[in-house]
Parts: C-alpha cells; structure tokens; sequence
C-alpha cells in the first residue's frame, strides 16, 4: 500500500489507543504527547490512553482489510460511500478506484481514567483507501458517541519524515464535542 508518507507502506497495525500505525505496534501506555509520534508514521483518529481491559468487557475494536487483489471490492458499500466522498472533494482524482481499504471501529473503548463506564465510552472509525497513487483516510464520529471528557487526545497524523497535522481540537476541551461538529460529505 502506497501513503501519503512518500513512500510504500507494507504494514498496517490497529492500535487500541486509538490510532493506526505503519512502521511497527504502539504499545506505549501513559501520557499521549508530541514525543510518542517522532519518526512514526501514523494517523489518529483520537490517540489516548484506553483502557485495554475494558475490551474484555465493554468495548471492541474491529477491522476489516479489502484488498482488489484478493476480492471484488467494487459492490462494498462502505468502499462506494468513500469513493464518492473522494470525487466530490477532490475534483483532480474523479477516476478514483480503490485497490486497498482498511476499516476500522473503536467501539465502546474507554480511556484508562474512565470513573463512570456508561458515561464516558467512545464510538469512532478510521476508513482508509489508496488507488495505489492516492490515499485518503477518513476520521468518522459518530453523534452523541464520544462521551469522554478529558483533554489528553491527539488527532491528525505523523510522517516518518517528520510532516504532521494536529488538528487543532487536539489537547484541548474543545476535543470534547468533536461528535458534534463535523461535517458530512456523504
């Protein structure tokens, strides 16, 4: 799989922290900083410390791989739903044919300081799709699903050559209401 980091990315890994990396696993628990991210190549829908066992009780994270080599991934709906997207946003790639995808959900996942368990779960998905030229990854909140209230979150991504995105929610309360905010293209 070809990324926006310059170079062909051969690896994919689901982190329960909430991102996905490309180099090797995150299994950094702790406080989520700038220095975690230094020559990593990721992307982060909401990096924080989750509690890892409440995925034994609570939450799960799931993923699915399409891959047009292995499979017909032209009838996926989720696959049309993010091609669309694509060809209305950026006129430049309206040929747009997906060759990889990754999907995946955090589901009901906690953050480790979670006092009240019903109250403070989180519901997001990260859709990624390359054309082999093009990769585009999409940060999916679903309304009303993220219910936690800290401020310790990164959202955006991280090359290996040192280019990043922070989006600008990261590290502050407005974090909080990112199910609330965005906008949908589809």
């Amino acid at each position: 799989m070809t990324s926006d980091f310059g170079s062909k990315q051969p690896n994919v890994m689901v982190c329960v922290t909430g991102i996905v990396t490309f180099d090797k696993a995150f299994e950094s628990p702790g406080t989520v900083n700038g220095s975690d991210l230094q020559g990593r190549a990721i992307l982060a829908p909401y990096f924080t410390d989750i509690d890892k066992d409440s995925l034994r009780h609570e939450g799960n994270v799931y993923y699915h791989v399409y891959n047009v080599l292995k499979e017909d991934i032209k009838d996926v709906p989720n696959i049309q739903t993010a091609e669309d997207i694509i060809r209305k946003i950026h006129r430049d790639v309206e040929n747009f044919k997906t060759h990889f995808a990754l999907f995946v959900t955090w589901d009901h996942v906690l953050p480790s300081t979670a006092t009240n368990r019903q109250n403070e779960s989180m519901n997001f998905q990260l859709a990624l799709v390359t054309d082999g030229v093009n990769t585009f990854a999409f940060y999916v909140y679903l309304k009303n699903q993220m219910k936690f209230r800290g401020e310790e979150v990164y959202i955006g991504f991280a090359a290996k050559n040192g280019h990043k995105y922070t989006d600008y929610r990261s590290f502050t309360s407005a974090v909080r209401s990112i199910d609330t905010i965005a906008k949908s293209y589809g």
